[in-house]
């Protein structure tokens, strides 16, 4: 299962200019390297040293990796909230 890492600027924020920056320096070749040297597979695998595509799973493991189903796992929390609430309390 794949599941991303979100990255966003705050609406009204007191510094936007360098919460850009930030995102623009976490998104760039260098940025993606460093996350990829801390075992983050990044978006961009161009970005990625070849020591670091090393220490990861063949490609071919992640083609067969879905995305996160966020309403299933939604859906699936209610049923266990529900059941849990009924033989507990």
């Amino acid at each position: 299962m794949t599941v991303p890492y979100v990255i966003s600027l705050v609406k009204n924020a007191p510094h936007e200019a360098n919460g850009k920056k930030v995102i623009d320096y976490v998104l760039s070749d260098k940025g993606l390297a460093i996350r990829a040297n801390a075992y983050l597979r990044p978006v961009r695998l161009s970005a990625m040293s070849a020591e670091a595509k090393a220490k990861f799973l063949p490609d071919s493991d992640y083609a067969r990796a879905q995305t996160v189903n966020y309403q299933q796992m939604a859906d699936a929390q209610k049923a266990f909230s529900a059941r849990y609430l009924s033989e507990i309390y």
